[in-house]
């Protein structure tokens, strides 16, 4: 204690541990007090928003023409009333908002400047959102891809293939590109080319394709099916099938079709051709011509006479492998030359 007194006494500071307590429950009586009351109810204000914010993106889920923006409007609805909120909270318990203010703006600067192209997709989203080329739950086909749209962010819009993978494609180039929209009508044509050969009767295979459209309950009867010959090709005869369907059976009319039109070909004996090609071979005279014939020909009978020998070496006792094995060689040294 003797050197502890001392200690204090050197540096000229001694700890007043009553004073400190009192400090410290009188911080507790206001400034303390006026914190935990600020703090609790910035919690209950970032419960309510977040409320608001989900009441918000049900009510426009409900609407057709604004269920697109449902979960964009509610991200940052929420996002800008929480800053709001925590931007009060600061300045309600003390803090220098000037100081704060001036980081903010250049935190922001500095944001701008890194994200000036994604800037580009909040654009491309708003265009989006205006011009309605789609809307969630349609197949649409853009940039090189293809797949249903299950979400349009602030700067990606969301599609997923029909093999279960989520593609984002960025706003701005969507916006600003051709957007196939497949889910739009209700109805599609469907286009077929069956192709059939030469010696088939073209009549014949259009009444057997009629029939096939006949049973099909999937295609519609209004616009009538079209079934004409479109194309003589190289190796076949083509014929051109258009039927209207609905959109969501079109696959599966495709698929019936070609499984179907098949069968029943092969029933009334109508046949599907490949690529057929005649290749006529025209030899013209040459000065050398006689003289080349003799010596295919001295060729042709030596490997016939070492092919014999062969065959006679075969039929002697198994004790000469040795000549059989030259006479191979031989063989093959003459074929390769010819």
């Amino acid at each position: 204690m003797l050197f502890l007194e001392e200690a204090t006494t050197q540096e000229g500071f001694t700890w007043d541990w009553n004073e400190i307590w009192n400090n410290i429950v009188a911080w507790c009586k206001t400034e303390g007090l006026r914190f935990l009351v600020a703090f609790l109810v910035l919690i209950i204000l970032l419960i309510i928003i977040k409320v608001i914010a989900k009441a918000i993106r049900r009510g426009l889920k409900k609407n057709p023409k604004t269920e697109n923006v449902a979960n964009a409007i509610y991200s940052a609805t929420k996002t800008v009333l929480n800053v709001l909120v925590i931007i009060i909270f600061l300045g309600y318990i003390g803090i220098d908002m000037a100081g704060i203010s001036s980081i903010i703006a250049s935190v922001s600067v500095a944001i701008g400047l890194a994200v000036q192209g994604s800037l580009s997709n909040i654009a491309g989203w708003i265009i989006i959102v205006v011009t309605r080329p789609f809307k969630l739950g349609d197949y649409i086909v853009a940039q090189g891809e293809s797949g249903t749209v299950e979400e349009i962010s602030l700067f990606y819009t969301h599609l997923k293939t029909p093999d279960n993978k989520v593609i984002f494609i960025p706003n701005g180039s969507l916006s600003n590109g051709v957007i196939t929209n497949v889910s739009i009508k209700e109805s599609r044509r469907l286009e077929e080319v069956f192709s059939i050969s030469y010696e088939d009767s073209p009549e014949k295979a259009i009444n057997v394709i009629k029939s096939v459209l006949a049973k099909e309950k999937l295609i519609l009867e209004n616009p009538e099916p079209f079934v004409k010959v479109s194309n003589y090709a190289d190796s076949s005869i083509d014929i051109t099938v258009r039927v209207w369907v609905k959109s969501s059976d079109y696959w599966t009319v495709h698929w019936d079709l070609l499984q179907d039109v098949k069968t029943a070909f092969d029933e009334n004996d109508i046949t599907v051709p490949y690529n057929q090609y005649d290749v006529n071979i025209i030899q013209t005279p040459s000065k050398n011509g006689p003289k080349e014939a003799k010596k295919v020909n001295m060729k042709v009978k030596e490997i016939k006479t070492q092919e014999e020998h062969l065959e006679q070496a075969k039929l002697k006792d198994n004790d000469s492998p040795i000549i059989i094995s030259q006479i191979k060689k031989k063989t093959k040294k003459s074929k390769s030359k010819n």
